[in-house]
């Protein structure tokens, strides 16, 4: 609860019962960083946190949601498994995302998200020192090509095909040297618009496992976002610091896409629902449950990685634990 709503929950309901039990202890939600286990919650009275327990909010609303998560992925299981078998013979023709790792060591590497403010960044991302890599996820595709950018590698890991036709629309000529680092659920149809080259890769999922004993190929981390193996792709390749463009995990403007990706829509729902994150800028910015899953999956991440420099260009996206400012270090 936020602090005000406890003490009125205190004061005009009898609660002595369990306050007065000497194995009690009451704390602020914003003073833990994890949850401890076991807990229990009540999934409305999560809805009532204060912003500074957002963080924790979202990590046990997380723990909640586990037992769905796992029956919707048990429904699509054999739409999973078609695609994989579709894909038997690309993937033995093509190459290992392991082709990448270790080719930029001690750089600094970008990763591009297709969040609203990617905008804001492309000259950016057009005039970087050659020696920069560009690590993007598919939905970028449209807008960086419109902007000139130079692309190094582009993710993509969606099985489906209608979905993901769109991204791959238009002329692509300019991407015929860009690795496309894929998961083999992808549908061969949209493989087959990628010019470059084509290197796959496996997560460390037990469905993948059979397949990917019998066509073994690098792994990538992913905890369901295309832009999570963006940036282990990064950090594997031997990144000192990983600057992050676009990855925003929130609606930022109302939008849920940059502008010119074929996904960008209006959609302001996310704040009607109350799914919300902290920005840069201590404001609430609106989200949706799995956007922000991706984030706090991501910020696990980037605590794992205290090696490597995480830095993001917009205070205006979620604000991303572990991550520094490209203004507040560069100046």
């Amino acid at each position: 609860f936020h602090p005000g709503v406890a003490r009125l929950s205190f004061a005009h309901f009898a609660q002595s019962d369990w306050l007065a039990d000497p194995r009690v202890e009451l704390v602020r939600a914003s003073d833990r960083k994890g949850v401890a286990k076991p807990f229990a919650a009540s999934p409305v009275c999560l809805r009532l946190a204060e912003d500074g327990a957002a963080r924790l909010r979202d990590l046990i609303a997380l723990e909640l949601a586990e037992p769905y998560q796992r029956a919707h992925i048990a429904r699509r299981e054999e739409e999973l498994l078609q695609r994989l078998e579709e894909s038997r013979d690309l993937v033995a023709a093509d190459g290992d995302v392991g082709e990448l790792f270790g080719t930029r060591k001690g750089a600094t590497v970008w990763v591009a998200g297709a969040g609203p403010t990617l905008a804001r960044h492309l000259e950016k991302l057009r005039d970087r020192p050659a020696d920069e890599p560009l690590v993007t996820v598919d939905a970028c595709l449209a807008p960086l090509r419109a902007a000139g950018v130079r692309v190094d590698a582009v993710l993509t890991m969606d099985s489906h095909r209608e979905h993901q036709l769109p991204l791959f629309d238009g002329d692509l000529a300019r991407f015929a040297e860009t690795p496309l680092v894929y998961l083999p659920v992808v549908h061969r149809d949209v493989l087959a618009r990628w010019p470059g080259p084509r290197l796959a890769t496996w997560f460390r999922y037990p469905r993948f496992a059979r397949f990917a004993r019998e066509n073994p190929r690098a792994e990538l981390w992913s905890s369901g976002s295309v832009i999570h193996p963006a940036v282990d792709l990064a950090t594997r390749m031997g990144a000192a610091r990983v600057i992050l463009c676009g990855v925003d995990l929130a609606h930022v403007g109302g939008r849920t896409h940059v502008e010119g990706s074929h996904h960008v829509r209006d959609h302001p729902v996310g704040d009607r629902l109350g799914s919300w994150v902290m920005n840069g800028r201590g404001e609430r910015v609106p989200s949706l449950p799995n956007l922000i899953g991706y984030l706090r999956d991501l910020e696990g991440y980037v605590a794992a990685k205290p090696s490597v420099t995480f830095l993001n260009t917009d205070k205006d996206g979620a604000r991303i634990e572990g991550t520094q400012y490209v203004e507040d270090v560069d100046g």
